[in-house]
C-alpha cells in the first residue's frame, strides 16, 4: 500500500497533521502526481506542518518512483524523517552505498545506548549491514557487527543480521537478495512514519488554519 499517498490526501486541507494517531484507509488507486502536488500547496499552516506535508509529499513521489523531483522537495531539510527518506530512496534505488551509509547516519551513536532497539531501528540497522554487504564493503559490515551485535540479538531481526554480519561470504552471496525480498514484505515496521507517529503524539506538529 502506498502509506505515505494515503496520509497525505486523507488528512485534509485543514486537518492535515492535527490528529494524534491518523488512521489511513486503504486505497484503491494511487492519485496522480499532480494530485498530490495541489494537495499539499495550502496557505497558512504552521511552518512545522509545511515541513511535514512536504516530507509527506516527497515520500508519495519517490513511492510513485519520481526519486530525483522527492529528493528535491526536500533538499535542504535536516530532520530525521528528512535523512531517513534519503536513506530510503538510496536503498529503493539499489545504490548499496549510499543506502548503507546514510541508514547507519540515521541511528548515529545510538550503539552506546544501553536501551533495547525499537522495531524501526533494528529494521534501519539490518538494512544498514545488508546495504553495506551488497556494496562489498567488510570494513563497515565489521563495524556494524562489533555496535550493534547485542543489541540485535534481542530483535526480531536476530537471525537475518547474524547471517549478514557473520555468515555471508561475499556481496555475489544469494540469501543478501533474499533478504532484501524479505524485507520489502515486512508490515508494520516503517522507521519513516513512525518518527511521524512520535511527533504527532509528542505535539510537534500543530494543525493549521481551516
Amino acid at each position: 500500500m502506498r502509506r505515505a499517498a494515503a496520509l497525505l490526501l486523507t488528512c485534509g486541507a485543514a486537518a492535515a497533521l492535527r490528529l494524534p494517531r491518523p488512521r489511513v484507509a486503504p486505497l484503491v488507486a494511487l492519485p496522480s502526481p499532480r494530485a498530490i502536488d495541489v494537495s499539499t500547496r495550502v496557505a497558512g499552516l504552521p511552518a512545522q506542518t509545511v515541513e511535514a506535508r512536504r516530507l509527506l509529499e516527497a515520500r508519495a513521489m519517490a513511492e510513485l518512483g519520481r526519486h530525483e523531483h522527492a529528493v528535491e522537495l526536500i533538499a535542504g531539510e535536516t530532520s530525521t524523517e528528512a535523512a531517513i527518506l534519503r536513506a530510503d530512496i538510496a536503498w529503493n534505488l539499489r545504490d548499496w552505498a549510499s543506502a548503507g551509509r546514510r541508514l547507519e547516519a540515521v541511528r548515529a551513536e545510538r550503539w552506546r545506548d544501553p536501551a533495547p532497539l525499537g522495531p524501526d531501528e533494528a529494521h534501519d540497522i539490518l538494512r544498514a549491514a545488508i546495504a553495506y554487504a551488497l556494496a562489498g564493503d567488510t570494513a563497515s559490515v565489521a563495524r556494524l557487527e562489533s555496535r550493534y551485535a547485542g543489541a540485535m540479538s534481542g530483535t526480531r531481526f536476530a537471525s537475518a543480521f547474524s547471517v549478514v554480519t557473520s555468515e555471508v561470504g561475499s556481496a555475489g552471496d544469494a540469501r543478501l537478495v533474499d533478504l532484501v525480498s524479505d524485507l520489502g514484505a515486512i508490515e508494520g515496521v516503517d522507521s519513516f512514519l513512525a518518527g511521524f507517529e512520535r511527533r504527532f503524539q509528542n505535539g510537534e506538529i500543530e494543525a493549521g488554519a481551516s
